[in-house]
């Protein structure tokens, strides 16, 4: 039994749940109050957890000794759900934009590339993605 889950599905489970009122009930399109911004800014604040998590797990602050392995397991995975639903609020597909990086740098790297078949579940662009710099 493969009970693995790809890129391309938890996307897609992912932005049902940020858009559903049972999840945060944030739809991604254009009338959403959760800029790219506001996205943006919640992967940083992960990213925060995450450092002060690694600081216990390390020994770097003692007041977070108690945080273990798993504790930084789950902020590394809050700050992936987050970098999806900020390449979902772009248009953006996590599995091809993560495949495209890793194979640029293997080429520089003169490291193979990865082939993968093409994805089964295609990130739409949400209704008035925005482009490019651009910020609402």
């Amino acid at each position: 039994m493969n009970d693995e889950l790809t890129f391309s599905e938890f996307s897609k489970f992912n932005r049902e749940r940020c858009a559903s009122p049972a999840g945060f009930n944030e739809p991604l399109d254009e009338g959403s109050p959760w800029t790219l911004v506001h996205w943006a800014l919640q992967v940083t604040a992960e990213a925060g957890e995450l450092a002060d998590a690694v600081t216990g797990v390390t020994g770097l602050k003692k007041r977070k000794a108690h945080l273990t392995a798993a504790d930084v397991g789950e902020e590394i995975a809050d700050i992936i759900a987050y970098c999806d639903l900020l390449a979902a609020k772009l248009g953006l597909n996590l599995a091809d934009i993560v495949l495209r990086k890793f194979n640029k740098v293997s080429a520089r790297l003169n490291y193979p590339p990865v082939v993968r078949r093409e994805s089964t579940y295609q990130l739409d662009a949400p209704p008035g993605a925005q482009k490019g710099g651009q910020q609402r």
